[in-house]
C-alpha cells in the first residue's frame, strides 16, 4: 500500500490479501482497477479518474489499482487482459464494468458517487469474491462456447 507521508497518491496500490482487507474496510465508494501482473493497470483513465475525484470533493470517492496475482478474492480475473472496474461500497461489490471505455466508466462512476451522495441502495450489493450479473452472464457464455467446442471435438 502507499506509504504515509510526502505527496499523496491518486491511488492506493493493493498487491496481497492483507492490503485488499484494508481497501474493504474504506468508507465510501472505492473504485478499483484489477489487473495481472503481466498487463499492468489501466493508465488510459488516470487523467480522466483524478478529474472526477477532484471534482467530488471530500472523501466519498477513493481508488485502487489491485494485482491480482496474490489476491485470493480476485483470482478469477487471472491470465486476463481486460480491464476489470470493480465498486466497492462498505465492503461489498456494487457495481463492476468491464473495458477501457473512458466515457462509459466516467459516466458510470457519476452514477455511483450520486447514488451514494443521495443514500440510495445499490443495483446488488455482493461479496468481492462472488460474479456481478455482467460477470454472471459473461461467465455462461464462456461456458457455453467451451461446451460447445469439446462437444465437436468429441464427435470427430
Amino acid at each position: 500500500m502507499a506509504k504515509k507521508g510526502g505527496p499523496v497518491a491518486l491511488q492506493t496500490e493493493v498487491t496481497n490479501d492483507a492490503e485488499w482487507a484494508l481497501i474493504l474496510e474504506r468508507k465510501g465508494l472505492v473504485l478499483v482497477d484489477i489487473y495481472s501482473d503481466w498487463s499492468g493497470p489501466c493508465s488510459a483513465m488516470v487523467s480522466s479518474l483524478r478529474k472526477i475525484k477532484l471534482e467530488s470533493r471530500g472523501d466519498i470517492l477513493s481508488y485502487a489499482v489491485a494485482r491480482n496475482n496474490d489476491i485470493t478474492d480476485l483470482e478469477r480475473f487471472r491470465g486476463k487482459s481486460e480491464p476489470v472496474w470493480m465498486f466497492i461500497q462498505n465492503g461489498t461489490m456494487v457495481n463492476m464494468m468491464f473495458g477501457a471505455h473512458c466515457p462509459n466508466l466516467s459516466r458510470l462512476l457519476l452514477d455511483e458517487i450520486k447514488r451514494v451522495q443521495q443514500e440510495e441502495a445499490p443495483r446488488f450489493a455482493l461479496p468481492v469474491s462472488e460474479r456481478g450479473p455482467e460477470e454472471q452472464k459473461r461467465w455462461e457464455i464462456l461456458e457455453e462456447q467451451r461446451l460447445g467446442s469439446s462437444f465437436a471435438a468429441s464427435i470427430r
